[in-house]
């Protein structure tokens, strides 16, 4: 699924940042069907979202980025019930448990 945009920055809403951010940490294809909520906060040296989202499978999450002014984008997943994911084939799934 592509959600990513080729919106001017100006233009896109903070649900739109998240879906920008994301895609570009994934490498284009963002794990997810839809934002449900999305909180921003400024900095002086960052800019940062925290959102709820459905997953790319339909469960929930939430997940914090942060755009660093001169440097990158840091993603961190907050809430991931299902467990681990990849990007395999082109295709989001989740990672199934090792046993130790």
């Amino acid at each position: 699924m592509q959600l990513a945009l080729s919106l001017p920055r100006a233009t896109l809403s903070d649900a739109d940042r998240v879906i920008e951010m994301l895609a570009h940490n994934a490498g284009g294809s963002a794990p997810i069907q839809a934002i449900t909520s999305v909180r921003r906060s400024a900095g002086h040296a960052k800019e940062s979202f925290v959102a709820d989202v459905r997953m790319f499978d339909g469960r929930p999450g939430r997940v914090r980025l942060e755009r660093f002014r001169d440097g990158p984008v840091v993603q961190r997943w907050l809430k991931l019930p299902g467990g681990a994911i990849e990007l395999k084939g082109g295709k989001w799934r989740r990672v199934k448990a090792v046993a130790a």
